[in-house]
């Protein structure tokens, strides 16, 4: 007589944290990430443009404002980088649709769903990203190599105004994780998946990384970006997404109440 199956642990775990989807890099798929290459290309010229454009109306226009700075900072990334992105994306979009040339899943959970199941990611990554930045921030100051602080707090303890920090709130939470996640965990990685496969999650966070333009916070920011291409490889680029602008909420409350216990609210 045959005794009764038991469930399996792994599938148990696998369920509870949303795994049970989890992408798989198949033949088929990997053919498909060389499609990603001419975008990945393009996003790097949309970049240099996005680069000369900002340096162009700085000086041209005298821009000092912090509120024009922060503004004018989106153009490398998240308007010339991305609309490259975009255009070179148009022939994988005509072939599959652009919800699969995206990344969203079809088979994805609802927003609600991924928002709890993000909450370990979220909790045992900020943990561990401040973890690793204090110990950056302990090591620059041993070495006496100033550290800079982000952009966002630098100018908004200059305009501690309400339009300021909402316009940073929009582009923090909002903006920066859908672009950014499309950018990074969909076109730069699948891209250099395609060449290098058993690299290209490390590539993918280092460039990550480098491209916030603070050293000190290199290491950090490769955690936390192995954190996004987790929940991207788990739940499509809906639940990367979702956890980017989670932590980017957090993150962006802390520094609001920073800033402000020490100068007074607006």
């Amino acid at each position: 007589m045959d005794e009764p199956s038991q469930p399996e642990r792994p599938e148990t775990r696998s369920r509870l944290f949303g795994d049970e989807h989890a992408e798989e890099l198949t033949p088929a798929l990997h053919a498909q990430d060389r499609e990603y290459i001419p975008a990945a290309i393009l996003f790097l010229c949309g970049l240099s443009v996005g680069m000369l454009t900002m340096t162009w109306l700085r000086g041209v226009l005298s821009l000092q404002s912090p509120l024009a700075m922060m503004l004018t900072g989106q153009l490398p990334y998240q308007v010339f980088g991305f609309a490259f992105a975009l255009f070179g994306l148009l022939p994988v979009a005509r072939r599959h649709g652009w919800q699969e040339a995206l990344g969203f899943r079809a088979d994805a959970p609802g927003v609600l769903t991924q928002l709890w199941r993000n909450l370990p990611l979220l909790i045992g990554f900020f943990i561990l990203v401040t973890l690793v930045n204090l110990a950056s921030r302990s090591i620059c100051h041993y070495l006496n190599i100033p550290v800079a602080k982000q952009a966002i707090e630098t100018y908004g303890r200059q305009d501690p105004s309400l339009i300021y920090w909402a316009c940073a709130a929009f582009l923090a939470v909002i903006l920066a994780p859908v672009t950014e996640e499309l950018l990074f965990r969909q076109v730069v990685f699948r891209a250099i998946r395609y060449v290098v496969p058993l690299w290209a999650t490390v590539l993918t966070c280092v460039l990550f990384g480098l491209a916030h333009g603070n050293a000190v916070f290199l290491p950090g920011l490769a955690v936390l970006a192995y954190g996004f291409q987790s929940a991207r490889l788990r739940g499509g680029i809906t639940r990367s997404i979702l956890l980017h602008g989670m932590y980017n909420l957090l993150s962006y409350l802390i520094l609001w109440l920073s800033v402000f216990s020490s100068q007074g609210t607006p």
